[in-house]
């Protein structure tokens, strides 16, 4: 992972969001994004404020977390004004773990202490490529997307599972505004089996993902 220096700005960036809010690319896709100047006198950085949402699958079964990817996240202190950022690039990432559900379920999808928001000033070729997407593939295959689920603006997106049985990689990308007033953009990756009947493989719960569950096998 390749981890773009902090950057404190001391002046408030009023409207002033993820980089994507500028330039219509998401500020987690990998693309070097211009140099920022610093004007002034700075202080510490209180960094707990700039860590990303932990993305979340809640289901029956249990709770997963996601393996976190790219982000970026911007924060303006109320008090000083000061504003500051940082923005970390993964390479590619999958899933750790496989919540196991049924053809019919609904499963949920949350962004930990922080609701999924349209930021101001966003440009996309869609509105809700300016929110959010979870891209559904097979179980390690990066460029076969079977569905794409539309994130909700709020605390959660509620989805009903209308897959086929089989292994899948729940890839999220969404924008953000935690209960501290961070804003930004986050990605991650979720694991997903259906299963081919009622009660099947209900005991298994949320479990680590097994190479014989891979569609694709995981790169690197």
């Amino acid at each position: 992972m390749r981890r773009v220096p902090l950057v404190v700005l001391a002046l408030v960036l009023a409207g002033c969001g993820s980089t994507a809010e500028q330039t219509g690319v998401p500020a987690s896709s990998g693309q070097e994004s211009a140099p920022v100047e610093t004007h002034g006198p700075t202080s510490p950085v209180d960094e707990s404020k700039l860590k990303p949402p932990q993305i979340l699958l809640r289901s029956s079964a249990g709770e997963q977390k996601a393996v976190q990817g790219s982000f970026c996240v911007d924060y303006v202190d109320p008090t000083s004004g000061q504003g500051s950022g940082v923005c970390s690039d993964s390479a590619a990432i999958h899933p750790e773990a496989v919540t196991v559900a049924q053809p019919g379920d609904e499963v949920t999808f949350a962004f930990s202490g922080a609701d999924i928001v349209r930021p101001s000033g966003c440009h996309a070729d869609d509105q809700q490529g300016c929110i959010g997407y979870v891209h559904v593939k097979p179980l390690g295959c990066d460029d076969h997307e079977v569905e794409r689920v539309p994130l909700g603006l709020g605390s959660e997106t509620r989805w009903t599972i209308d897959l086929e049985s089989g292994a899948y990689e729940l890839d999220v990308f969404g924008y953000f505004e935690s209960i501290d007033g961070a804003t930004g953009d986050v990605s991650g990756a979720l694991g997903l089996i259906v299963g081919g009947g009622p009660k099947n493989h209900d005991y298994l719960g949320v479990v680590a993902v097994e190479r014989a569950m891979q569609v694709c096998p995981f790169a690197g």
